[in-house]
């Protein structure tokens, strides 16, 4: 046997128990209320997520991945030895563990089914890090559902606005439909 195997072996375990050394995605939530004290409040944060109310019970798994891509670009506002830096860095090891457990073309597959439900939002620092804090949560909690059936897609379609304020479908388009209502707040907040 060549050399090689065993060496090869070993360091794919030794970063294999690297990737799982902080257990549970809860067990550094503390450095949750260090962030927020460390960002100020109207400090803006962007993000993709699916809400809650639109997930239902795929909310974690469909969430996972846009949040460590959200942290990932936050992380390059900080310099490397930064402690916000590393708390992030931290929070993306634990979503990294998360994600390792899910079958990646279930996820995949789930995440094009929901692909017109995911909402591109700059939040505030706070209501920011209360959302990473319940996702990490329900990933404790093993809530990693891949049964759920998205709803049917928002309209995009606009209506346009005439001088004497009435809608109207745009020329050349045969059905009428009302406006969608976007959300105002950030709704995947609420438990």
């Amino acid at each position: 046997m060549d050399v090689k195997v065993p060496f090869l072996l070993l360091s794919l375990l030794t970063n294999l128990t690297l990737c799982f050394e902080y257990g549970s995605p809860v067990t550094d939530l503390h450095r949750v209320a260090l962030l927020k004290q460390d960002l100020p409040s109207d400090y803006l944060i962007p993000i993709s997520y699916v809400p809650n109310e639109v997930a239902g019970t795929c909310w974690v798994v469909l969430n996972i991945y846009p949040l460590e891509q959200s942290l990932e670009r936050l992380t390059n506002n900080f310099g490397d030895k930064s402690t916000n830096r590393e708390s992030l860095l931290i929070f993306i090891e634990i979503l990294q563990t998360v994600w390792l457990k899910f079958d990646h073309m279930k996820v995949e597959i789930l995440m094009q089914y929901f692909d017109c439900h995911y909402h591109e939002q700059h939040i505030p620092s706070g209501p920011y890090f209360d959302y990473m804090e319940n996702l990490l949560r329900g990933a404790d909690r093993g809530l990693f559902d891949f049964s759920c059936e998205p709803p049917l897609c928002p309209s995009t379609r606009q209506t346009f606005t005439t001088p004497q304020e009435t809608s109207q479908s745009p020329p050349n388009l045969g059905t009428q439909q009302t406006p969608v209502q976007v959300p105002k707040a950030f709704t995947c907040l609420q438990h």
